[in-house]
């Protein structure tokens, strides 16, 4: 009885020692997460957390449109996410996942149909639905007398070139085939090569193999494993430097800008392929970027990052693009070269609405003769 006595008594202390410490690291984490919870009521104030410098400091719709939260994502076989549909007073997200286009009225048996393609930028990250790139050329079409277009939203955030291309390839398989389609790219090609130093890879890549990890976890790991629910033992990763889900982040060397650009112009060529085939035309647009534009820099862009590389990169790019230059490649990297006002809300590319509005101009003026072609088209083959 003496020895059973003995470990009876280790299993209680232990069980009081586990006890305790469970308690302290339970109170620890509720007062992390109340202070997280009260910094963010805090910045719910008159100014939304939005600092001073912003463009859109003081504006009241863009504290809600921030306030909204951010859309949801469903798993893509093909592309990693899409999105799911979403439902605020400034952003939406219909039943196809795809971003709500405010535009004028069009015959859904006849209208013309325009595919737009790209990342977070194109869909409208900091915009709201009726100011979206996509939006805005709608209307700029129907002020060139471009008529009865439907231009369909199909930016997702973080998509690059290849992303958009399965994705127009989706949509062909659905029955769903435009007159025009528009990519919009740039930023996360570039970027996703300063990621993993190789053309072609999606952001979604770290996070679904760590999904795909998760699962082949044994008992004893997956309870270890539970303290990624903890908001303290996060907060420690990121301190430390090993955030879950970061990829790794290698500087875009020179000699990886000319595999990027050989991959975006194989890309290209394929997608044009398939236009040919399928009787419709394409059109691919460089976006403008914070990290490659030449123009005055305002307060607020003189606090945003470069990357010097992205320069490189996005003249590599130009340059393997240089046969449809004028025609079916426009770059708009000088876009803002001129422009005194601020024009990036952050170093990933996105814009002011106003600047969306510029790019708007643009894209009607490039793709409207090819829609007119294709309406004259459609009439004399009714008649």
């Amino acid at each position: 009885m003496g020895r059973l006595g003995r470990l009876l008594r280790v299993i209680r202390d232990a069980w009081l020692v586990f006890g305790a410490a469970l308690l302290l690291f339970m109170v620890l984490e509720g007062g992390y997460r109340a202070q997280l919870a009260l910094k963010r009521a805090m910045r719910g104030g008159d100014d939304g957390g939005v600092p001073p410098l912003h463009p859109y400091y003081g504006q009241r719709w863009f504290v809600e449109f921030q306030s909204a939260g951010p859309r949801e994502d469903r798993f893509d076989a093909y592309r990693g996410y899409w999105s799911r549909p979403y439902a605020s007073r400034y952003k939406n997200v219909d039943s196809l996942g795809r971003r709500i286009t405010i535009q004028p009225p069009f015959d859904s048996a006849t209208a013309l149909r325009v595919f737009m393609l790209g990342g977070s930028t194109l869909f409208g990250f900091n915009a709201r639905d009726s100011t979206t790139i996509a939006s805005l050329t709608a209307a700029r079409l129907a002020a060139r007398g471009v008529a009865n277009v439907e231009v369909v939203n199909l930016g997702q955030g973080g998509y690059n070139v290849t992303q958009e291309a399965i994705t127009l390839l989706l949509e062909l398989a659905h029955g769903r085939t435009p007159a025009v389609a528009v990519f919009f790219d740039g930023q996360n090609d570039i970027q996703a090569v300063r990621a993993f130093s190789a053309p072609g890879r999606a952001f979604i890549e770290p996070r679904t193999q760590s999904l795909i990890d998760l699962a082949r976890r044994g008992f004893g790991a997956e309870v270890v494993g539970l303290g990624r629910h903890s908001a303290v033992i996060q907060r420690l990763q990121q301190t430390l430097g090993r955030a879950p889900g970061q990829g790794v982040r290698a500087d875009t060397s020179v000699a990886l800008c000319g595999p990027l650009a050989a991959h975006y112009r194989e890309v290209a060529r394929t997608v044009e392929a398939v236009a040919r085939d399928r009787g419709f035309e394409v059109f691919f647009f460089q976006q403008p970027m914070h990290s490659t534009t030449n123009k005055p820099r305002t307060p607020w862009e003189r606090t945003l990052l470069e990357h010097p590389p992205f320069r490189r990169c996005a003249a590599s790019i130009d340059s393997a693009m240089q046969p449809e230059a004028g025609r079916t490649y426009v770059s708009l990297a000088s876009l803002f070269d001129t422009d005194t006002a601020t024009v990036y809300t952050d170093q990933f590319a996105h814009l002011t609405e106003r600047a969306h509005e510029v790019i708007a101009d643009r894209i009607a003026e490039v793709i409207a003769p090819a829609l007119v072609r294709r309406s004259s088209s459609s009439r004399r083959s009714r008649r």
